[in-house]
C-alpha cells in the first residue's frame, strides 16, 4: 500500500513538474506582423499592416523595423500612414525601414495581446512577405528582441457574380417548392 501511495505521488508530482516547466518555457516576447497587399494604379502596392504583441509575460512592443532589398529591387517606400504616437525615420538606410514610439511614457505601446493596425506604406513593387524584427519593453523595463517573416493577403477575393446568381436562383426555386407544397396541403 505504502509503495502504491509512492508511486502515485511521484507521477502526480512529475506531472505537475511538467505543466510548470512548459508554462515557464512559454513565456516570450514575440509578434505577428499580418498585412493585405492591395495593387495600385501605376504599378505600385500598397500595404497595410497590423501588428499583434504574442508575448506572454506582459511585454509591450514598441518598435518595428521592415526589411527589404531595396538595391536588387529598386524599391522605393513611401510610409502612408503610422498609428497614432508612432513615427518613422524614413529612410532609415537603404532596404530598411522603422516604426517606433517613444518607449517613456509608453502610452502607444502595443500591450501583450492586443494589436494595432493603421501601418500603412506603398512601394513600386511587389514585396510580399519580408522579414521583421520586433522590440519589447519587459516588465522589469529591460528590452526584448523577436523576428520573423510577415504574413499577408492579396486584397480579398469578391465572389463571382455568376456564382451569386445560381446562388440565390437556387435557393427562390427551393423556397417556391416549400410553398407550393404547403398550399396543396
Amino acid at each position: 500500500m505504502k509503495n502504491i501511495r509512492h508511486l502515485s505521488l511521484t507521477i502526480a508530482l512529475a506531472i505537475l513538474s511538467i505543466f510548470l516547466i512548459s508554462s515557464v518555457a512559454g513565456a516570450t516576447a514575440s509578434a505577428n506582423l499580418t498585412y493585405l497587399e492591395m495593387a495600385l494604379p501605376g504599378g505600385w502596392y500598397q500595404y497595410d499592416y497590423t501588428a499583434s504583441n504574442t508575448s506572454t509575460s506582459g511585454e509591450k512592443l514598441w518598435d518595428i523595423g521592415l526589411y527589404y532589398d531595396e538595391a536588387v529591387q529598386g524599391i522605393n517606400f513611401t510610409w502612408l500612414n503610422l498609428p497614432t504616437g508612432w513615427t518613422s525615420d524614413e529612410p532609415f538606410w537603404a532596404g530598411f525601414e522603422e516604426a517606433t514610439t517613444n518607449p517613456t511614457p509608453a502610452t502607444y505601446t502595443v500591450l501583450a495581446g492586443s494589436s494595432l493596425p493603421g501601418f500603412s506604406f506603398k512601394t513600386d513593387s511587389q514585396i510580399g512577405s519580408i522579414y521583421f524584427d520586433a522590440y519589447f519593453i519587459t516588465t522589469t523595463n529591460g528590452l526584448a528582441f523577436s523576428d520573423g517573416m510577415t504574413s499577408g493577403t492579396s486584397v480579398p477575393v469578391v465572389p463571382e457574380p455568376i456564382s451569386a446568381i445560381l446562388f440565390l436562383s437556387g435557393g427562390a426555386t427551393l423556397a417556391v417548392r416549400r410553398l407550393r407544397k404547403s398550399q396543396k396541403v
